[in-house]
């Protein structure tokens, strides 16, 4: 799990936003929060909540039977969950203004 902070995680923070706003752009929808799941391989699950303003949240899994879910209260949050392999689980909340979180996990 990476916790970053500083110029770190404004940086983390501003690739979610270009990604967000690229997949908007594409999807061609205007929303307050912008949520993407990505998934390919089988029995994989997830969940994205968020309610406020200009939050972004991102999940990507790989492989099979992996579990997520990602919720967001308050403004400007970012989160991106990448999961690789099998059968990783995680379950994560923010609330507040200007959150930032990544988490790459890989199981086998």
């Amino acid at each position: 799990m990476i916790a970053p902070d500083g110029e770190s995680a404004d940086l983390i923070q501003q690739g979610l936003r270009i990604y967000g706003m690229v997949k908007e752009q594409k999807e061609k929808k205007k929303k307050k929060n912008h949520a993407h799941v990505d998934q390919k391989g089988r029995d994989n699950a997830a969940a994205l909540s968020q309610t406020g303003n200009d939050n972004y949240g991102l999940i990507f899994q790989r492989g099979h039977d992996h579990t997520a879910a990602v919720a967001q209260e308050g403004e400007n949050n970012a989160f991106g969950l990448f999961q690789f392999g099998r059968k990783t689980n995680l379950d994560v909340s923010q609330a507040g203004r200007g959150q930032v979180g990544l988490v790459l996990q890989g199981g086998w």
